[in-house]
């Protein structure tokens, strides 16, 4: 028969297996994967941020790269619709233009046309300020060189020079052409005030408002007219006879 001393020792060693028993079966369900139905965090792990991360930058690099082809497809269809309104004024040497004509020249729709302009007088707008920037950059010549001013100014009257003759001569009877004419007059005024002014600069002050009258009545397109139409003279000697009016007049101003 067993001592007390040796029956507590047994139980105690018993309860100490049993706590170390539930122990180490805590420890074990602790340490199974969560379940499988359970929600997942996938941000929660290195991999899945940096797929996320990745994705995203993609995502935006890809929006980006849509949104340029569409701007620049929407400007080159922009384009193509003012360019067509130039030349159908060119050839038929009238702005009275019509939408249906323009969108076929431009190979679009006239919906199309109106998307982008709204109307015909907001295409009408848009076309002068398109042919005005072509006009700007035909008669572009370096400040005080003459024979380069005379040189581009008779390359953009070759190219204009009939159609605004034409508008011209229609006097009163157009707004969209006394729109035109009007703001060609003040453009070559504006243009042989800039072009000129190392020339005019020198001469007295009382003298050169008289002295930029005599210069754009010099490099007016009727005188390009009288010159190169009703009298016939090859281009360059019609050059050569504005050159020698232009010298002759800033010399008169010495």
């Amino acid at each position: 028969m067993s001592s007390p001393s040796t029956l507590i020792a047994a139980r105690l060693a018993r309860m100490n297996d049993a706590r170390a028993a539930a122990t180490r079966r805590g420890a074990i369900c602790l340490e199974q994967p969560a379940d499988p139905a359970g929600p997942i965090d996938l941000a929660s792990t290195s991999l899945t941020r940096i797929w996320l991360e990745r994705s995203t930058v993609s995502m935006n690099r890809s929006r980006a790269y849509v949104q340029t082809a569409r701007a620049a497809s929407t400007a080159d269809t922009r384009r193509r619709i003012l360019d067509a309104v130039v030349a159908l004024v060119l050839r038929r040497k009238s702005v009275e233009i019509v939408l249906a004509d323009v969108a076929e020249a431009a190979g679009v729709s006239v919906q199309t046309v109106l998307r982008h302009f709204g109307s015909r007088e907001g295409l009408f707008e848009a076309g002068i300020t398109h042919a005005r920037e072509q006009v700007a950059a035909e008669r572009a010549a370096p400040v005080g060189d003459v024979t380069a001013a005379v040189s581009a100014l008779f390359n953009h009257y070759e190219r204009w020079g009939d159609v605004v003759l034409r508008l011209l001569a229609q006097g009163d009877g157009s707004p969209a052409a006394d729109t035109v004419t009007e703001q060609g007059r003040q453009f070559h005024d504006t243009w042989v005030r800039d072009v000129f002014a190392p020339l005019l600069a020198p001469l007295p002050a009382d003298q050169q408002g008289a002295i930029t009258d005599l210069l754009v009545v010099a490099t007016d397109i009727y005188t390009w007219k009288l010159l190169h139409h009703d009298r016939r003279l090859p281009r360059r000697q019609a050059e050569q006879r504005v050159l020698r009016l232009i010298m002759a007049i800033l010399g008169e101003g010495r």
